[in-house]
């Protein structure tokens, strides 16, 4: 009997073990790492091609076991496209946008995917993305080249009119 209860206690400790690195540890560190990851990127805007390189690879290393723990966590995602952009990796910058928005419809998201897909050249793909961002945020489209702004900003200004 003393076998079963030290056998018990032995798996109930293991769970609680468990169960308190899963939740509890694990994204306080990956909190930890998110503020690491954002202050090294406010760095490397302005750092040479090889810091950005070398940078930007760790930044990815060092997000990527949180990724694994929460791919649910839209803030992953929104890291690693902001490595991959500093990068000029256009194409990891649309997957890691178009993940992020299974979990997540931020007009800021479809914006940003929508950047990234006028980077590749895929234009029309871009404009819906790039409307949706846009009529939340008409600012946004100040960053479009011409003339590609004014027809969105009008077409933002037609649909805010109610027309």
């Amino acid at each position: 009997m003393k076998l079963v209860k030290l056998l018990a206690a032995v798996l109930i400790l293991t769970a609680a073990v468990f169960a308190i690195r899963r939740w509890c540890w694990v994204p306080v560190h990956c909190s930890v790492i998110a503020g690491r990851v954002d202050r090294r990127l406010g760095l490397l805007e302005t750092a040479s091609l090889y810091e950005i390189e070398i940078g930007t690879r760790r930044n990815l290393q060092m997000i990527e076991p949180c990724v694994a723990a929460m791919p649910w966590n839209v803030v992953w995602r929104e890291l690693a496209a902001q490595n991959y952009r500093l990068r000029e990796d256009h194409e990891n910058v649309r997957r890691q946008y178009e993940l992020a928005l299974q979990y997540d419809k931020r007009p800021e998201f479809h914006f940003r995917l929508g950047m990234a897909l006028l980077a590749l050249g895929r234009e029309d793909e871009a404009r819906p993305h790039l409307m949706i961002g846009g009529t939340v945020w008409p600012h946004y489209l100040l960053r479009l080249p011409q003339p590609m702004q004014n027809e969105m900003l009008n077409r933002v200004y037609e649909i805010r009119k109610g027309n």
